[in-house]
């Protein structure tokens, strides 16, 4: 069973922890949508799926403290796709408030997942601790497409409010900022040993989710200093494990 003891926030990964899906079916779907904005500007959909790779991994892999990672997007992919920084934001948002809810369709909430937010918000504190590769507005999105907007979550990690993303751990240096929490009090549940996991470096609890699902490392370059990091793990198990833990605790 899972020690709650002095955990005062539950950190939850979403890809393939809370929401279900093939993350090469959505990426592909994804990216032939989004694709249709910038088809002018190049017209093959294999060179443009390059570009968009290539800029997200300059995202994710950047460090540079004073951009967020949606201008890092911004700015490399301007470099490649040949328009201003702002009509490429202006078009995503279109995007983002349109085309995206259709692609959001392949995912689905983990079968446990309303049980254990709706248990865990009445004692916890709720973090939606996604990598912060998405603005905002494409994770209302994906929330409201799928019921995940019906809990109390504290925050929601986006592209437009952080600096860092998974698994760097100064992502989670500016998500305790953010939250104004210590390590101590927080636990992060998560399905991937690497990008979640990595947490408990700064003295996060660690809860190893077990699914058949895949988050995105594998489909984003990671740093090599992370491919072979010994992390701490401390609990490995399924979401039923964590609702029978807190029904334990609480009752």
């Amino acid at each position: 069973m899972v020690d709650f003891s002095g955990i005062t926030t539950l950190l939850f990964d979403i890809d393939n922890t809370l929401l279900l899906f093939d993350d090469h079916e959505f990426l592909r779907n994804y990216v032939t949508s989004i694709h249709s904005y910038f088809e002018k500007e190049q017209p093959s959909l294999d060179t443009f799926m390059n570009i968009f790779l290539t800029s997200t991994n300059k995202m994710t892999n950047t460090y540079q403290s004073n951009l967020d990672n949606l201008s890092k997007f911004a700015v490399d992919f301007e470099s490649r796709i040949g328009i201003s920084q702002s009509d490429i934001i202006d078009r995503f948002k279109t995007f983002y408030q349109s085309d995206f809810i259709e692609v959001c369709q392949i995912m689905t909430i983990h079968p446990n997942a309303n049980e254990l937010l709706n248990l865990a918000s009445h004692h916890f504190h709720l973090v939606a601790a996604t990598n912060p590769l998405f603005p905002l507005m494409a994770n209302e999105t994906r929330f409201s497409q799928t019921g995940l907007d019906a809990f109390p979550w504290v925050e929601i990690t986006s592209a437009e409010d952080y600096h860092y993303a998974k698994p760097h751990i100064e992502f989670y240096e500016e998500l305790l900022d953010r939250i104004n929490k210590n390590p101590s009090e927080c636990m992060i549940i998560g399905d991937d040993p690497i990008n979640d996991m990595v947490a408990g470096k700064l003295g996060i609890k660690t809860f190893l989710v077990k699914t058949d699902g895949r988050a995105f490392a594998d489909i984003i370059i990671t740093d090599p200093k992370y491919e072979n990091i010994d992390v701490p793990v401390d609990y490995i198990g399924t979401l039923e494990d964590i609702i029978r833990s807190i029904q334990l605790k609480y009752n």
